[in-house]
């Protein structure tokens, strides 16, 4: 198993030379065969050798190969709470302390769980407020984006200035003849309506909610903040933790960021596909910088102040220990 994990990140895409992304994303019930598929070739069944442990011997059986189809039926009853939706968003206090956990920035879970992002930021920041709350953990573990709009809504209640989000967003053209062998077509047509030509040779993304100046929400939190990242923390949670470490607004505990510090390039990402192999890939356009400078590890993610994972004991026995240890420092800081 570790000759190949070692062979897995060289085809397992990531922000920079960011490694804790790859490893979280490898953990999906989907990315894991997907890859031993790519670089093994695909397998009808497999020879498992293992340590029982039971009596730690070393002992070995053979399972059947499965199609994920398959697999997307078999998970749900094989593991039903694990396969449970969980709401996207969530606060609990204990005493002076709250845990605001953000799973996702997906509209689309929002929407399933019929809850309004904007509301239920508005009613937990005005709880905060009332309660006096001192100390806030926000739970961004494994939140693998989704509305950039909402990582902008966070950030804007941790701050109580006007500030900037993104520095720019550019597209290296407002043509791209690749496009006609897409999915999307017609993105030509919206860049050479919503772009405009730079000095630095590119083109300037001009309608985007996060760009320009932005305003701090009411009411503000200026107590102290506690942030639980890890390798699942992506893209638009990337982005506001970014800002959080450049204004010097959180303390960050877990493993490096997944999200490079400075953006990334996603956005528009149509599907090309190749009209001699038909294989298929998605080409990301659009290069999100973020209004944010100095930091000297500019191919990689937030490190944190307070590196904690998990051990398999942990997972096993179902404990949050880097929860458990967020609480723990905030006891020993006051």
């Amino acid at each position: 198993m570790t000759e190949i994990l070692e062979m897995m990140p060289a085809i397992q895409p990531s922000d920079g030379h960011n490694m804790t992304s790859k490893y979280r994303r490898l953990e999906s019930t989907t990315a894991f065969g997907r890859r031993y598929a790519q670089l093994f070739g695909i397998t009808t069944s497999f020879k498992i050798i293992y340590l029982s442990p039971e009596d730690s011997q070393k002992k070995d059986i053979r399972v059947q190969g499965f199609k994920q189809e398959e697999l997307t039926q078999i998970f749900p009853q094989r593991y039903p709470e694990a396969a449970q939706n969980r709401p996207p968003i969530k606060i609990k206090y204990r005493g002076d302390v709250a845990i605001l956990t953000i799973r996702t920035f997906s509209s689309g879970a929002y929407q399933s769980a019929k809850i309004s992002f904007l509301y239920f930021m508005k009613k937990t920041f005005r709880e905060i407020s009332e309660k006096n709350i001192q100390h806030l953990v926000i739970d961004l573990r494994d939140n693998g984006g989704g509305e950039d709009l909402f990582g902008r809504i966070l950030f804007s209640y941790l701050i109580d200035k006007p500030y900037l989000y993104y520095n720019f967003l550019e597209v290296k053209s407002d043509t791209f003849s690749f496009l006609s062998n897409t999915d999307a077509p017609d993105i030509e047509k919206m860049l050479q309506k919503n772009t405009h030509k730079n000095e630095r040779g590119t083109y300037d993304i001009l309608v985007h909610a996060n760009l320009g100046e932005q305003k701090p929400m009411k009411p503000t939190f200026l107590g102290r903040v506690y942030v639980l990242i890890n390798g699942g923390s992506f893209s638009g949670s990337g982005e506001t933790t970014s800002l959080m470490h450049y204004h010097k607004r959180a303390v960050f505990i877990g493993e490096e960021c997944g999200a490079g510090y400075y953006g990334n390039t996603s956005g528009l990402m149509p599907t090309l596909t190749l009209p001699y192999t038909q294989l298929r890939m998605r080409i990301p356009m659009v290069r999100y910088h973020m209004a944010v400078s100095g930091y000297d590890y500019p191919d990689r993610g937030i490190i944190p102040d307070y590196p904690f994972t998990r051990t398999i004991e942990d997972y096993l026995g179902d404990r949050d220990t880097e929860m458990d240890f967020v609480l723990d420092l905030i006891e020993k800081q006051r």
